[in-house]
């Protein structure tokens, strides 16, 4: 819950993460039918991930959380499961795991809203 918090204060603007997380946790568990672990659908964790992602790669586009919605679709629509996994820094590709050095996911850390380090200090702090 801190990390929630953390990315909460960093990137929001009047309660952005909030309410984008309600506003696609409500449409994917009633309308989508898409989430909820218990059904063998995506976790609830995942759709976090997925948020906090977008809020910390695009958060210079996304005002309100129909941007958020809008932009869930659009760029998980052609997102490459086959090949890549995702973290909030971005994706990361799933044949180099194991050596994160070979690492070839192309995060430009500097337009980046939470970077590692600073989400390390600022939990190091409390």
């Amino acid at each position: 819950m801190d990390f929630m918090t953390f990315v909460s204060k960093k990137v929001d603007q009047d309660s952005l993460l909030k309410k984008s997380i309600l506003m696609l946790k409500s449409w994917m568990t009633y309308d989508g039918n898409l989430l909820g672990s218990h059904a063998a659908n995506m976790a609830t964790y995942a759709l976090y991930i997925q948020i906090i992602f977008l809020l910390n790669n695009f958060h210079t586009e996304l005002k309100t959380p129909l941007d958020v919605f809008y932009k869930y679709f659009s760029f998980f629509s052609s997102f490459d499961w086959e090949r890549y996994m995702l973290s909030v820094y971005g994706p990361i590709n799933t044949l180099s795991v194991c050596d994160r050095s070979k690492n070839q996911s192309e995060i430009d850390i500097e337009r980046l809203a939470i970077t590692e380090r600073e989400k390390h200090e600022e939990l190091k702090n409390r």
